[in-house]
């Protein structure tokens, strides 16, 4: 997310779907930062 130095622009309910969606088509890891 861009309030940790990310590009991400969408909201936080878009960005945590984005990681769902890669951990359901395999990802063998998601990296996540919390406020």
């Amino acid at each position: 997310p861009k309030w940790e130095g990310g590009h991400f622009e969408g909201s936080e309910y878009e960005r945590l779907e984005t990681l769902r969606l890669a951990m359901n088509f395999g990802a063998d890891y998601v990296d996540v930062e919390l406020e």
